[in-house]
């Protein structure tokens, strides 16, 4: 069996569609997707109906609470001006069936892989909010990854990958699949500079055991950042300058 991890598309149709063209060429099984589906992006609509349409399965993230004020469990309020106005837009380009079906998004998942269990959220499985790191103290993480259970823990939030053995189990991020220049602002936490990619990530179940793969994939940044300029997005600048911004370079004189 194989499943794939994606989180955090952030609204960004054109970096999930590329994303699932690579998970299809891997042949994947499954694919699981850890939150932020659809809010500070040029295109969450169309990222909602990839995901309805493909009926993958996925939770609810910090950032898509922010578009259904109806949900009503805690989270932390968008407070930068440019992402309140990003998120109002975003509510604007979203349908009524549009905004049910992420209404109705859990706040964590769970399949059978084998003999493994794959438990998805999207910051932790007490909060959409919590950052879960390399350095996460052993004791928290033990709540959920105990002694004696096969258990991966698949979530979000950070856009930081990573894979992480806490006691029989694993903390696995697949990062970022539609904006990995972007973080929770976490003091300490790292960002990514410069980027030029989108990523994901590939669980394997066998006989012979389990695997797992990271996959930072390059994208086209000319078409995807035009693609973005025509949506007509709000702080458009804003979103660009989280990619790798191209230089034109000049004619040397002879």
């Amino acid at each position: 069996m194989r499943v794939g991890l994606i989180a955090d598309i952030h609204g960004n149709r054109y970096a999930l569609d590329h994303v699932l063209r690579f998970l299809d060429e891997a042949g994947v099984d499954q694919i699981l997707c850890a939150g932020d589906v659809a809010n500070l992006g040029p295109d969450p609509a169309g990222v909602i109906r990839t995901l309805r349409d493909r009926s993958i399965s996925a939770v609810i993230g910090n950032a898509d609470l922010w578009l259904i004020p109806e949900r009503t469990e805690p989270v932390e309020p968008a407070s930068a001006p440019a992402t309140r106005a990003m998120t109002d837009w975003c509510r604007d380009q979203l349908t009524a069936g549009d905004c049910d079906w992420l209404a109705g998004l859990p706040r964590e998942l769970s399949v059978e892989a084998g003999r493994w269990r794959v438990r998805v959220c999207h910051g932790s499985p007490e909060s959409v909010d919590q950052i879960l790191t390399a350095d996460t103290r052993g004791d928290r993480l033990g709540q959920w990854l105990p002694p004696g259970e096969r258990l991966m823990l698949v979530d979000g939030h950070t856009h930081i990958a990573l894979a992480r053995r806490h006691n029989d189990g694993y903390l696995i991020n697949p990062g970022s699949a539609g904006l990995p220049g972007v973080g929770p602002g976490t003091a300490g936490l790292p960002i990514n500079h410069a980027v030029d990619w989108v990523e994901c990530a590939i669980i394997v179940f066998d006989d012979a055991g389990h695997s797992i793969a990271f996959h930072r994939l390059s994208i086209d940044l000319d078409a995807m950042t035009a693609e973005a300029e025509r949506s007509g997005m709000p702080h458009f600048d804003w979103w660009r300058s989280r990619w790798r911004q191209r230089v034109a370079m000049r004619p040397v004189d002879s």
